[in-house]
């Protein structure tokens, strides 16, 4: 053996018994329509009749060259069926390395230049984005500016998300345990503390968080959930000790917020709670819903009287009684799930009018406790499983006494 390589031009090793005047002479006899069983067995080849056209040399396209051998490409030899086509249009590829004229060839050349255009592109986007969105605060807040909310947020939001070393909190794509009741109220806690200067964007954050189309510039907007934030604050005790004052706060750390803030803000977190309840429970009896401002507006109306808990009793009996109505009355489950809020809403002016006790529900362990619900009842008023359990207004209105 002398070491050189095949001839990419040549037809199959399967036909190398045939001499070139052969060879011709088959290819001719296959291309005017003979079958190809009867030129196998007259030719004496040991192919499938399946393999024999695929056998044939390659069809050279000299007006073809690869880009990475520097020769001509070729195309396969037409097929019978292939042959009766009018615009017949084969592929067209590098008879050594396999390259072929399209965006997507698989050749080991245009996935080496792809992966290098993919690096160069990654490299390039995370430069704008350093560039864009530098380690630095601007125009930090100072930490004893912030209201009670902005503290709550930002405390559970860097006890659900804030890394090891301090460096970063992490998207909340990533984040292991829910930071809120409901992913949209997680996104509107992000947006609230970045409008409020609070969070900016941390350099590393991973370049999908950002659009990148023609209507928004990369990487001027990005997507609340996927991408890294950095604390903007000011705090005499530094910025690790401020991280940590505001994760661990002390009692004293409220001292300066009015009782109208706490209201405020736990019938916040309940509302949130109240509605992923309600979500989830519609969707365990696959009632089609989707909450608008009537039913934000009940229950803002019914935390005014009742608890979270008592809430979530109301809820249960009215999908209980819907979905009996549905049953009986061939409701469809659109109109039966509208009838859900207005049941709520008469259950509790009823209860109200009537000076009842209401049975309060325990938490669905399907419905877990949040990161903000648990550090706002547990940390911060220090009641625990009563801030489930009591009524916003009515225990404050008792504590201002």
């Amino acid at each position: 053996m002398n070491g050189s390589s095949p001839d990419p031009y040549a037809a199959s090793p399967k036909l190398a018994a045939l001499s070139p005047d052969e060879l011709t002479e088959l290819m001719e006899r296959y291309d005017a329509g003979e079958k190809a069983t009867a030129l196998i067995n007259e030719f004496g080849l040991r192919i499938a009749v399946s393999e024999l056209v695929m056998c044939f040399p390659p069809l050279v396209r000299p007006d073809h060259i690869c880009p990475n051998c520097n020769i001509p490409m070729v195309s396969r030899h037409p097929s019978k069926s292939q042959l009766r086509l009018r615009n017949l249009n084969l592929p067209i590829f590098c008879p050594r390395c396999q390259h072929q004229d399209s965006d997507d060839c698989q050749c080991e050349h245009c996935q080496d230049r792809r992966k290098n255009q993919c690096r160069q592109e990654e490299a390039r986007k995370r430069r704008l984005i350093r560039e864009t969105y530098p380690l630095i605060r601007d125009n930090p807040r100072e930490l004893s500016s912030l209201t009670l909310r902005e503290r709550v947020l930002l405390g559970a939001l860097l006890r659900n998300g804030m890394a090891e070393d301090y460096s970063r909190i992490h998207p909340l794509c990533d984040q292991k345990d829910k930071l809120s009741p409901r992913p949209s109220y997680d996104v509107q806690i992000i947006n609230s503390l970045c409008a409020k200067q609070l969070l900016t964007i941390h350099p590393e954050s991973p370049i999908a968080a950002f659009c990148d189309d023609t209507e928004h510039p990369f990487p001027q907007y990005f997507y609340p959930g996927y991408a890294s934030y950095r604390v903007n604050i000011d705090a005499p005790c530094g910025y690790k000790g401020c991280l940590e004052y505001l994760m661990q706060p002390p009692e004293q750390f409220f001292y300066s917020c009015k009782p109208a803030e706490f209201h405020e803000l736990w019938k916040e977190i309940a509302f949130e709670e109240c509605m992923e309840y309600l979500v989830y429970r519609l969707n365990s009896v696959n009632f089609p819903f989707s909450p608008g401002e009537k039913t934000k507006a009940v229950f803002h109306d019914l935390l005014d009287h009742f608890s979270t808990a008592q809430i979530f009793c109301f809820i249960g009996r009215a999908i209980d009684k819907a979905s009996t109505r549905a049953l009986e009355q061939k409701l469809s489950k659109k109109h039966a799930a509208n009838i859900v809020i207005n049941t709520c809403q008469r259950q509790g002016e009823f209860a109200l009018a009537n000076h009842w006790d209401i049975y309060p529900y325990r938490r669905d362990f399907k419905c877990p406790q949040s990161t903000l619900s648990s550090f706002f009842y547990d940390r911060v008023l220090q009641l625990g499983s009563r801030g489930f359990e009591l009524c916003p207004h009515k225990c404050l209105e008792v504590e201002d006494q």
